[in-house]
């Protein structure tokens, strides 16, 4: 289709001749490569695309590491562990105590919060270091981009790309979504979450569509319990 463009083109500018001033050689041969420079960006953008889609669909099931969507707990269990193993590093000079990392991103090694339906993994929420908040806008901020770096070098710019927050725009008992990447059945969110004067950047992996039909049952036994619970009256 782009060569046909590109030859209709051509066309128009050689039977244009008739009426206007002739284009030169040179000038014709210019415009051709300009064109020939066009295809051949809309070529690699493509094919940029189809690798990014080719690793969305692989990557779909994959929570982190080597856990999977559907694993059952005790496999997500053990399987955490050695994540949290294989991640740690030294943080200090002269201390050999070691931090578990994601990049530069430190993460909680204590902490992670997975849920199950019926058995299989559909939600995991990797928690990160507490950071006081007079280093809100230095540390805070690092922790956000450095993990924000290293999904961004994967998957590509977030669909949803709201940054750093005021203080005062987060919500003690929400998250606040900074940044979203939907991929295939699962999404990635970076949070950022606050518990009295600290504050944290955590990280979201999950299945919308069956977090969804959790919060649908949830709703639906609720009602369930309340029309049941009206017969004491």
């Amino acid at each position: 289709m782009k060569k046909t463009i590109s030859l209709l083109i051509f066309i128009i500018v050689v039977f244009s001749c008739k009426q206007e001033p002739k284009m030169t050689d040179t000038e014709i041969e210019e415009a051709l490569h300009e064109l020939e420079i066009e295809e051949q960006l809309d070529k690699r953008k493509d094919s940029i695309s189809k690798v990014i889609n080719t690793v969305i669909i692989t990557d779909e099931h994959k929570v982190i590491s080597d856990i999977n969507f559907g694993d059952d707990k005790n496999i997500v269990t053990q399987k955490l562990k050695q994540f949290v193993k294989k991640s740690e590093r030294t943080k200090f000079k002269n201390y050999d105590g070691k931090y578990p990392f994601i990049g530069d991103y430190e993460f909680s090694d204590y902490y992670f919060d997975d849920r199950y339906y019926n058995n299989k993994l559909y939600y995991l929420i990797i928690k990160g270091r507490n950071i006081d908040y007079d280093k809100y806008k230095t540390e805070l901020r690092s922790q956000l981009e450095s993990i924000k770096s290293v999904i961004e070098l994967k998957y590509g710019k977030p669909s949803l790309n709201k940054g750093l927050p005021k203080m005062y725009d987060i919500d003690e008992e929400y998250y606040y979504t900074a940044y979203s990447w939907r991929l295939g059945a699962k999404k990635i969110d970076i949070l950022i979450d606050e518990e009295g004067v600290d504050y944290r950047v955590d990280l979201r992996i999950y299945q919308p569509e069956i977090l969804n039909k959790v919060s649908e049952e949830r709703k639906a036994k609720e009602k369930e319990t309340v029309e049941s619970a009206k017969e004491v009256f």
